[in-house]
């Protein structure tokens, strides 16, 4: 066997384009619902099902790109009934209609597939103390295609979505936004269908599913800025309940914290959910992972606090990253700086200045001198050496400190998350803000600091 290292470097740039670039195949149609029906086969660990994808075509075309992984078997694509030409090339799927489709009209496609998805960074397969099956996926940088057909870039969210997940009977499953109800069909023998809505726009990769022999605590909230009252649901397993509600209880503290200096948590139409997860943890939106060790005296800065910083920072992300969104993995670093900053300043809250100055430090020391902005259209990882998330916090910082006014520097976050509450931003959108909150121009601090 020889492997060919430029041939494969140059399958693995092409690759990244097709999942990064917005090509005229892309910004020709704009997904504004998924409707997606899966069967979850742990024994086998075999996915099948198929996803109806709805769009609106913003420019005529007879050609779009949709993105499924080139490990799974597409079986066929319907339109109007009846199966149209497609064609693969790595993880992109070229979608060929037999007319041209007129600007501004309305049109789904049903895509069939089947077959067993990525393991780790994907789906995870494991098995709770008392031998029953734990799925669950999480494909944050790897993408949703992944495991089910979609518009595989960041710049387009479904307004909502229909997951239907076909999983065995005596599991319990939960995903993202509301449980319309529970179907058994005869022809899935041992099987039910649990079927959920997600009435807000949501990234791609945070639509979810966790499998288990999962117990529910259900918690209530009164929201820091209407008053209303909310439930809350935390899902454990193999823990007892005194040490999973031990854990939880936090929670309720770092929402009202959030929505103090952020707004008001942008999801209480779908819900608030945290779960003990089979891997380390994901910011799934309103049904936030929890790796597998629900352990609270675990600040990894040094700092001397009873909470788990994991909890924290994935319940931030419900703000900087599910409700404000990139539209680029180049620019990420908005996501997962300001998810650790936010940290800084809850330690900061409950501890004051000096321990909030001790957590920066320590995260500083653990940056690198490189951009926290890379290159776009290129789906680049930027997850790989955790500088987007310590130097992005780092940055705020430093941007705290140049500004020298915290009322100002407060109004500008808050200010950002509401104009682009549950829309798609990029760096420069931040920079704008700044310039005009401060009424100076902080460019030249940006492109030093960020670019």
């Amino acid at each position: 066997f020889c492997f060919d290292a430029t041939a494969q470097s140059n399958k693995n740039k092409r690759s990244n384009e097709l999942r990064g670039a917005l090509r005229p195949e892309r910004t020709c149609f704009d997904v504004f619902y998924y409707n997606l029906f899966l069967k979850i086969n742990p024994d086998k660990k075999y996915i099948s099902g198929h996803n109806k994808i709805h769009f609106t075509t913003t420019d005529t075309t007879s050609k779009i790109q949709i993105d499924l992984y080139e490990n799974l078997t597409l079986s066929k694509i319907i339109f109007r009934s009846q199966p149209v030409k497609f064609v693969r090339e790595y993880d992109a799927v070229w979608v060929y209609f037999p007319k041209q489709l007129p600007k501004n009209g309305t049109f789904f496609i049903d895509v069939y597939y089947e077959g067993m998805p990525k393991s780790n960074n994907g789906f995870y397969w494991t098995k709770t103390q008392n031998k029953k099956h734990l799925v669950g996926v999480s494909c944050a940088y790897e993408g949703a295609s992944l495991f089910y057909p979609n518009k595989d870039h960041l710049t387009d969210e479904p307004d909502s979505t229909r997951v239907h997940w076909t999983v065995p009977e005596d599991l319990k499953c939960i995903s993202n936004g509301v449980l319309e109800n529970i179907t058994k069909s005869p022809k899935e023998v041992g099987y039910l269908t649990h079927n959920w809505v997600i009435k807000n726009p949501i990234n791609n990769y945070n639509v979810t599913v966790y499998l288990g022999d999962y117990k529910e605590i259900v918690d209530e909230y009164s929201s820091l800025v209407t008053g209303k009252k909310h439930k809350l649901s935390y899902y454990y397993y193999d823990e007892t309940l005194e040490k999973a509600t031990d854990y939880f209880a936090f929670s309720k503290q770092f929402l009202a914290f959030f929505e103090e200096i952020y707004g008001e948590y942008p999801f209480w139409n779908d819900k608030f959910a945290v779960l003990k997860s089979n891997y380390s943890g994901m910011e799934h939106q309103g049904c936030l992972a929890i790796g597998s060790e629900l352990l609270n005296n675990n600040w990894y800065y040094g700092v001397s606090v009873n909470y788990h910083s994991t909890l924290i920072h994935e319940i931030a992300h419900e703000w900087w990253g599910n409700s404000v969104s990139v539209g680029d993995m180049a620019d990420v670093w908005m996501h997962e700086g300001f998810a650790t900053y936010s940290e800084a300043l809850f330690i900061e809250r409950i501890l004051g200045k000096e321990a909030y100055t001790s957590t920066i430090q320590k995260m500083s020391a653990l940056t690198q001198p490189a951009p926290l902005v890379g290159k776009k259209d290129v789906n680049a990882n930027m997850f790989q050496t955790g500088h987007i998330y310590m130097g992005g916090a780092s940055f705020l910082d430093k941007l705290r400190t140049k500004i020298n006014d915290d009322k100002v520097f407060f109004d500008i976050l808050k200010s950002f998350q509401l104009k682009f509450r549950k829309k798609i931003i990029t760096t420069a959108d931040f920079l704008a803000m700044v310039n005009e909150k401060t009424k100076k121009d902080f460019t030249k601090f940006f492109e030093k600091e960020v670019y």
